[in-house]
């Protein structure tokens, strides 16, 4: 996947502890080297005022840099060995990470702890707005934490959910398995935008403007905004398994090591 930080700084993660940085959109990236021997780093998020951020993965790793460049690698316990494969910043309510059969690990600043989520479904993707955070993954399971409680929510639909992005006042996307995009409205309704059977998307992030875009399948990228997406073929060869946009532009990466740079 890759991540947008506050400061524009871009965070690849990948296969065997790939851990990759790059100063801007428009930079090159440059290999932190992460001791995770063999570990697969799935997402990753800002660590909030410290400056630095948090990569989580295979096995119930969690890879924290700070803003210094000093590296810290941890596998908690309260994982239970399963893995993290979504991690968010959600403010005052710490770093939240999410993974295999519902296993969700909170980072208070000094400590792990678990938390139940009522759900045994594997999450694949968290995202934050606020203190507030949402959960998506197998089945169409979406998850929502609020004052550090999780609850269910549904859009009605089973397909496997990846991705999600949130804004505002908890407004979100969440996207996965035929070619779905669901949006939350702020009031907490859930509506499917976009489906296209046979297309699978597996990133998502939205711009300052309120545009929405995905990526997935063999380079499909799905763009849109107020509800409106189309289908934009990027004519790329490889899946792309991440998107974000920064004030300085926007980065999708896929398989085989593939980084590429979109115009939206």
């Amino acid at each position: 996947s890759v991540t947008a930080l506050p400061d524009g700084r871009m965070v690849a993660t990948g296969n065997s502890g790939l851990l990759l940085t790059a100063k801007d959109a428009v930079s090159g990236f440059v290999d932190l080297g992460a001791a995770v021997t063999g570990a697969a780093l799935y997402d990753a998020d800002s660590d909030g005022a410290a400056g630095g951020f948090w990569a989580v993965g295979e096995g119930g790793v969690a890879v924290h840099v700070a803003a210094s460049g000093g590296m810290d690698v941890m596998v908690p316990a309260e994982a239970g060995g399963k893995a993290l494969r979504g991690v968010a910043n959600a403010g005052k309510s710490g770093v939240i990470a999410v993974g295999d059969v519902g296993v969700a690990v909170v980072w208070d600043g000094a400590k792990w702890s678990a938390e139940n989520t009522g759900v045994q479904h594997n999450l694949r993707g968290i995202a934050a707005a606020g203190d507030d955070a949402w959960a998506v993954g197998e089945l169409g399971t979406i998850l929502r934490r609020k004052d550090g409680k999780w609850s269910k929510e549904s859009a009605g639909e089973l397909t496997n959910l990846h991705r999600i992005v949130a804004w505002g006042d908890g407004e979100a996307a969440a996207v996965g398995d035929n070619g779905v995009v669901l949006i939350r409205s702020a009031a907490g309704k859930w509506t499917k935008a976009f489906e296209k059977p046979a297309l699978f998307l597996y990133g998502v992030d939205r711009s300052t403007d309120g545009t929405v875009i995905a990526v997935g399948w063999k380079g499909t990228c799905v763009v849109g905004k107020d509800g409106k997406f189309e289908v934009v073929e990027s004519e790329l060869p490889n899946v792309l398994r991440g998107v974000a946009v920064s004030a300085g532009g926007s980065v999708a990466v896929g398989h085989k090591g593939g980084i590429y740079q979109i115009a939206l």
